[in-house]
Formats: structure tokens, C-alpha cells, sequence
């Protein structure tokens, strides 16, 4: 989940090193995490993949599950 903490960012392909790179200069904790290519799937690097149904089911079940 996104917190006050974490923040998940998305950039062009072409951007990551770019990205990466601001946020070490800044002494901030970042980290590649997965790609979008246009598909119907996310893919977490080295993790999994995911739909992005399974993604938005996820995200949206979530309030309604724990608070009824």
C-alpha cells in the first residue's frame, strides 16, 4: 500500500535511471519495481506478475471488505 512513506512513481522507460539517480542525490530510498508495457499485466521484477484486473480488485475491495 502507499503510506505517508512510500509513494509508487511511474516514468517512461527512459526515465528510470534518470529517477533513480534524483533520488539518491537526495538521499531518498528508491527502488525499480516493476514495468508497464502496454499489456493487461504489471510485472513486479524478480517477484511476480500481475493482472491489472487482480490489481484493481485488490485496490478496491480493500475499504469495502474491512469496513463492510
Amino acid at each position: 500500500s502507499e503510506s505517508t512513506g512510500r509513494a509508487v512513481v511511474v516514468v517512461p522507460p527512459e526515465s528510470s535511471d534518470r529517477l533513480l539517480a534524483m533520488c539518491s542525490d537526495r538521499g531518498l530510498p528508491a527502488q525499480f519495481t516493476g514495468l508497464v508495457d502496454g499489456s493487461d499485466s504489471l510485472e513486479f521484477t524478480g517477484l511476480f506478475t500481475a493482472s491489472l484486473a487482480e490489481l484493481r480488485e485488490a485496490h478496491e475491495s480493500t475499504l469495502p471488505r474491512l469496513f463492510g
